[in-house]
């Protein structure tokens, strides 16, 4: 062989080293970057099933409110906070539970 020609032969054998380690790493990112997208696919699934559990849990704590507030309006007991009543920060002139006063028969 020709010095040229084993030149060319040089470079062309460096090249398809070249080629094969790009091709390897393109592959590798390209693992990495499914991996990647399949993670955050679990990860959707995963906050979607937890905004549903939330959003579950809160409709019956705010149906057992509705339950409560139901019962208190039933026994005529103020919504507000009792503690304000019994601690000085209510009315001062309120009492927590109103005296049953009867009305005159007409």
């Amino acid at each position: 062989l020709n010095p040229a020609a084993a030149a060319v032969a040089e470079v062309s054998m460096q090249m398809g080293q070249m080629r094969e380690q790009y091709e390897g790493a393109l592959q590798a990112k390209a693992e990495e970057v499914r991996e990647i997208q399949s993670r955050m696919h679990q990860l959707e699934i995963e906050t979607a099933q937890v905004r549903a559990s939330w959003e579950i849990e809160r409709r019956g704590l705010i149906r057992q409110v509705g339950h409560y507030r139901g019962v208190l309006h039933r026994y005529c007991i103020p919504f507000e906070d009792p503690h304000d009543y019994f601690h000085g920060q209510g009315d001062a002139g309120a009492s927590w539970i109103q005296p049953f006063e009867p009305s005159v028969p007409s």
